[in-house]
């Protein structure tokens, strides 16, 4: 039996463990304390946050039929909102009756289809592998505390193109591939109000601006009832400013999206800001995946190609029937 161990909980890694758990002994590692990557749910009660991946869209058979039974199951449902697009202050809604406008969201949280995927399988949480060393054919992982893991036949990288580098041979192909890509970053602020604001969209595509994203996080279905708003900032203003004291960060978009809004957002009760330093990939690239089969290192997530849940899914599924291929 092989033994194949996954840096990172995200979605791709979740795809390839529950495939790969069939063929082989499989064990993740995830340096954070839950599963789902940056499809990422915030609980702060009584305020309810999905401040990584809003939604997604299913354009392909072969993700709709991934997805069939959290649909089925309830666990993912449709975002039946009134969505808008915001140029020069000017608010143009959407027609969301089109099928490829249909968004999907996970319930309660985004990150309840990472839940449902890591059910069945052996999650080391709170790990974070710094190393990787390769004896006599095997891959043995190092994590933060010196702690040695396993030595697995194959290591599956998921995590964000500049973390990743860390775990793969330098004199590759592959390490090239994963140094040429770019990541932006973005800010998210996430405001909880005691009372609604009169906004006439649940979501909103920003343009011309340092926001780029407003949505009613508790539009969505399965929230909590309390007025929940997210925010997200521009790549480029995020990347321009990733150092910036947060606080500063947090004021700065609250008073724009104030003036977006023509609400003061200052008055909510709960204010809190994220800063993901790898948020999008900043051009897509023409593989889904990398696969070194000398050294038995492949490489899977949506940042190789495009930052889309979608893509998660088309890279991790591609991988994996290679590696079954190779095995």
């Amino acid at each position: 039996m092989v033994d194949i161990a996954i840096i990172g909980a995200g979605l791709s890694g979740l795809i390839a463990a529950n495939r790969l758990n069939y063929i082989g002994s499989v064990e993740v590692f995830e340096k954070s304390n839950e599963v789902s990557g940056r499809m990422a749910t915030r609980n702060s009660e009584p305020f309810f946050f999905d401040h990584g991946a809003q939604y997604f869209k299913i354009k392909t058979h072969s993700f709709r039929n991934f997805l069939s039974p959290m649909i089925k199951d309830g666990i993912i449902q449709e975002w039946k909102g009134t969505f808008a697009e915001i140029k020069n202050k000017n608010i143009k809604y959407l027609d969301n009756t089109l099928n490829n406008n249909i968004r999907y969201v996970g319930v309660p949280g985004m990150n309840s289809i990472g839940k449902y995927l890591a059910n069945r399988i052996n999650i080391k949480l709170n790990s974070e592998i710094i190393s990787t060393i390769r004896e006599k054919n095997k891959w043995c992982l190092v994590d933060s505390l010196g702690k040695k893991s396993g030595r697995f036949d194959w290591v599956i990288v998921t995590a964000p193109s500049h973390q990743s580098l860390q775990f793969i041979i330098k004199e590759t192909e592959v390490y090239n591939k994963v140094k040429s890509i770019k990541m932006n970053a973005c800010f998210s602020i996430m405001l909880g109000f005691d009372k609604e604001i009169p906004i006439k969209f649940n979501a909103a595509e920003v343009y011309d601006e340092d926001i780029s994203w407003i949505s009613v996080n508790s539009s969505k279905p399965g929230r909590n009832k309390e007025f929940c708003l997210l925010i997200n900032s521009t790549n480029r203003w995020a990347d321009s400013n990733i150092e910036i004291d947060k606080n500063y960060a947090l004021k700065y978009l609250i008073d724009k999206g104030s003036d977006l809004l023509n609400e003061k957002l200052s008055l909510a009760k709960h204010k809190v800001i994220h800063r993901w330093k790898f948020a999008n990939t900043e051009s897509r690239k023409n593989y889904s995946f990398l696969i070194d089969r000398v050294n038995n290192i492949a490489v899977c997530g949506d940042w190789l190609t495009y930052s889309r849940v979608e893509e998660s899914f088309t890279s991790s599924n591609n991988m994996v029937n290679e590696l079954i291929n190779i095995l």
